[in-house]
């Protein structure tokens, strides 16, 4: 996929949530109903596609059942969250509807295994490589991100969604034309064993950033903290270190990474300029796409005088929690941690402005001096180029 389509599809995806963009939420809607309309009752073209495991499918080995295509990617969020809906359904109605799941990215084929496998994916997965790729194209334009056409056992286009879809939406679309989805109630061994194959999902989602090449990440320990599953750039970490009272915690990925943060040393000085890197609001916005945001150093104490924190301006949100922020030498000084909200709010009836909280850096090397963990102080020259390779998502799945 080249960059431009890349683009055009995240732009298409999040634009509804940007109120300063040209396009307008309906004309996307209008565009998308526009595109239903050319659409509607067109057949499924030829095609022969190689999932992840090797088996082949084509246009001919799903006739007699609903084929639900669905383009999705590991970079954007509501994929991800309707995987567990498509999972479910396929698990109860696999005689009857076949669904391909078509990655719209370049990626590996390994890393996508392993990430599908932390959903437990149990529908054919297909990369969009040289020989699947050109194909993608055959079942239709893609305007967003994630798409879903649906096809009637003779092959007919009877449905097409962009954005999240759930099992509802699923079972009111194959029940267009034929209505087959059984409606018998899971017996209480049924419900037990559905109940022990539950799916983890996506609950939550922070920030990170490497501290050592061979894929140690630092973070919070409320980003991580009760997570069954630790997701970082499409590979499943461990903690190696966790200090639940300072808010801290270092995980580590089977990766090697050419660039890693620069600690510094020195405490933070009052009105020192700090840039604040990560990924708010992730389910709204992206979890590829960095934030950066910049204040200073409004204290050198937290709530109480607590001396392990220090407090700044720079705006942050919830998902910015374990990013870095780092000084004018590109040395990070504090981690993301917390911030004066609604409840504060609630309780002293003033509203906070920009009372943010960052853990001071010397925590972090101490963990890391005592983990035998290299540490870089090397001034930083390109800080943004730097920390947009350096930052990492982090999704924690129950």
């Amino acid at each position: 996929m080249n960059l431009m389509k890349k683009i055009l599809i995240i732009l298409c995806l999040f634009l509804p949530l940007s109120a300063v963009q040209a396009i307008t939420v309906s004309e996307i809607v209008d565009s998308a109903s526009s595109l239903w309309q050319q659409q509607k009752s067109q057949k499924v073209t030829k095609f022969s596609l190689t999932d992840t495991k090797g088996n082949v499918h084509t246009d001919e080995s799903t006739k007699g059942k609903y084929l639900v295509v669905n383009f999705w990617a590991t970079w954007c969020p509501p994929c991800l969250k309707e995987i567990p809906a498509f999972v479910e359904f396929y698990d109860n109605h696999a005689d009857k509807v076949q669904i391909l799941g078509l990655d719209y990215e370049q990626a590996d084929k390994t890393a996508i295994s392993e990430f599908t496998d932390t959903f437990m994916v149990n529908y054919p997965i297909v990369l969009f490589d040289d020989k699947n790729g050109p194909q993608f194209s055959n079942f239709g334009e893609i305007i967003g991100m994630p798409t879903t056409y649906i096809y009637n056992p003779k092959g007919e286009l009877v449905d097409f969604h962009m954005g999240e879809i759930n099992i509802a939406m699923l079972k009111k679309s194959i029940d267009i034309d034929y209505s087959f989805v059984s409606t018998k109630k899971p017996t209480t061994k049924e419900k037990t064993t559905i109940k022990k194959k539950r799916k983890i999902q996506l609950v939550s989602s922070g920030s990170g950033f490497v501290v050592s090449n061979n894929g140690m990440i630092a973070t919070n320990h409320h980003v991580i903290d009760s997570c069954t599953k630790i997701i970082v750039d499409g590979l499943e970490a461990k903690v190696v270190a966790s200090d639940k009272i300072n808010d801290l915690a270092l995980i580590k990925v089977n990766n090697n990474y050419d660039k890693v943060a620069s600690l510094d040393y020195k405490p933070p000085h009052l009105g020192e300029d700090i840039s604040v890197f990560g990924f708010p609001l992730s389910d709204v916005l992206s979890k590829e796409d960095i934030s950066l945001t910049k204040g200073s150093i409004t204290g050198l104490s937290g709530i109480a005088e607590k001396s392990t924190v220090f407090r700044f301006s720079a705006p942050v949100q919830p998902g910015n929690s374990g990013g870095p922020i780092v000084n004018k030498n590109g040395l990070v000084i504090g981690i993301t941690s917390s911030g004066l909200g609604k409840k504060f709010s609630d309780i002293s009836e003033t509203l906070p402005q920009n009372m943010n909280f960052g853990i001071k850096t010397s925590l972090l090397t101490n963990i890391m001096g005592i983990k035998s963990i290299s540490i870089s102080t090397n001034k930083i020259s390109k800080i943004v180029s730097h920390y947009r390779e350096v930052t990492k998502y982090i999704g924690c799945f129950k």
